[in-house]
C-alpha cells in the first residue's frame, strides 16, 4: 500500500521552512517528523531531522546511528538526521562561560568564590537545554539547510523547553542588575570596572534568547504541526497544548490525526472504534476550527526504517513543492 502518507507530505509542501513537531507521547510524532523530512528531501531539498526528546527514537525509526552532530542518513540524499544531547551542550557552556559566571556570581552575590564556582557547574535553571535551542538557532541561521524538521520530546517536556526563554531572560535581567548595581558602587569608590567576560556573558545569553524568540514567532519561517490521536485523553491534552502554544503566539499550521481507522471493514470491534474516533475528530473540527485535519491511517505494522517510511509517502508526492508561506 503507498500513498498514505501522502496528505502530510502535502503539508510539507505548503509549510515553511522549520517546522516542529509537538504532541502527546506516543502517538506517531517521531514517525510523523521522520516522514515529512524524508519527503522533504525526495525534492530535492537539502534537510536536517533532529530530535530534543531525552528519550531519542529518530535514529530507531529511520534505521541509522545519530549523534549530537548532523550526519547523513544512508541511502537518502539530502537528508541529515542529529539528535541533540542538552548534556553535551551544558558541558560546552560550562568549559566557555564557566570562569565569567563564577567571576560574576562571586562579585554581585555574597558567595565565596569555592561557591560561586559551584553554582556555576550547576548552571543557570534550563541552560543547557537553552544551549540546545541556541544549537537550532545557529542551524536555522545557516544557509546549508533549505529545510529543518523538530522532532520534539512529548507535550510537557515541549512546554517547558519552550517556556525556558522567559525564565531565563528573568535570570539574566537580575543578574545584569545586580552586575550594574555593583559597575556603579565600583566605579563610584574605587574608580575600577567589572570585569568584561560576565559583561560579555549576558549579552550573549541575552541575544541567544532573542533570537530564539524571533525564530517561533515568525511565521514566515515556523511553522506547528500538533500531532494526535482519536481518541480522549489525547485529544484533551492537545488542546492544553494548542491553547499553550497559541498564547505563545507560536505559528500552528495544522493538527496531524494518526492511526485513523480509515477503512473498518465488517469487523464489529473496527467499526466501534471508527465511530468512537469520528466523535473525537468531531471534537477536534469544533475546538479548532482555524485548523486543517490531517488523517494518517492506521498501519497494520509498526512503521520503521527509509523504506517503510518511503512506501507509505509514495514514489510520487504529488502537489509537493520547495517552501512555502506557511499559511
Amino acid at each position: 500500500m503507498t500513498g498514505d502518507f501522502t496528505p502530510l507530505a502535502e503539508a510539507m509542501g505548503r509549510a515553511p521552512r522549520f517546522v516542529l513537531f509537538a504532541g502527546k507521547g506516543g502517538v506517531g510524532k517521531t514517525t510523523c517528523a521522520a516522514g515529512a523530512a524524508l519527503a522533504c528531501a525526495a525534492t530535492g531539498q537539502r534537510t536536517l531531522v533532529f530530535s530534543t526528546d531525552p528519550a531519542h527514537s529518530l535514529a530507531d525509526c529511520l534505521g541509522c546511528a545519530a549523534g549530537g552532530d548532523p550526519s547523513p542518513v544512508p541511502g537518502q540524499p539530502g537528508l541529515d538526521l542529529m539528535e541533540i544531547d542538552a548534556g553535551r551542550s551544558l558541558e560546552q557552556f560550562r568549559a566557555r562561560h564557566g570562569p565569567a559566571l563564577t567571576d560574576l556570581l562571586e562579585t554581585v552575590t555574597y558567595l565565596t568564590k569555592e561557591e560561586a564556582s559551584g553554582f556555576a557547574q550547576l548552571g543557570l535553571p534550563g541552560i543547557d537545554e537553552l544551549m540546545g535551542l541556541g544549537r537550532i538557532a545557529d542551524l536555522l541561521a545557516e544557509s546549508h539547510y533549505q529545510r529543518l524538521v523538530w522532532d520534539s520530546a512529548p507535550t510537557g517536556h515541549t512546554l517547558r523547553l519552550l517556556a525556558l526563554p522567559d525564565l531565563l531572560d528573568e535570570w539574566v535581567r537580575f543578574l545584569a542588575t545586580l552586575q550594574a548595581k555593583h559597575a556603579y558602587v565600583i566605579e563610584r569608590l574605587a574608580g575600577g570596572r567589572l570585569g568584561e567576560p560576565a559583561g560579555d556573558l549576558l549579552f550573549q545569553l541575552k541575544r541567544m534568547i532573542r533570537r530564539f524568540r524571533a525564530i517561533l514567532s515568525d511565521r514566515t519561517q515556523t511553522g506547528v504541526l500538533v500531532t494526535t490521536v482519536a481518541e480522549p485523553v489525547a485529544v484533551a491534552e492537545i488542546k492544553r497544548l494548542i491553547d499553550s502554544l497559541d498564547a505563545g503566539s507560536l505559528p500552528l499550521l495544522s493538527v496531524v490525526v494518526n492511526h485513523w481507522m480509515a477503512d473498518p471493514g465488517q469487523c464489529l470491534h473496527c467499526r466501534t472504534r471508527r465511530a468512537a474516533q469520528e466523535t473525537q475528530v468531531q471534537r477536534l473540527r469544533w475546538l479548532f476550527p482555524h485548523l486543517p485535519l490531517i488523517l494518517l491511517p492506521e498501519q497494520a505494522e509498526a512503521i520503521a526504517g527509509t523504506t517503510a517510511l518511503s512506501d507509505l509517502l509514495g514514489t510520487t508526492v504529488p502537489g509537493l513543492h520547495a517552501g512555502g508561506s506557511g499559511s
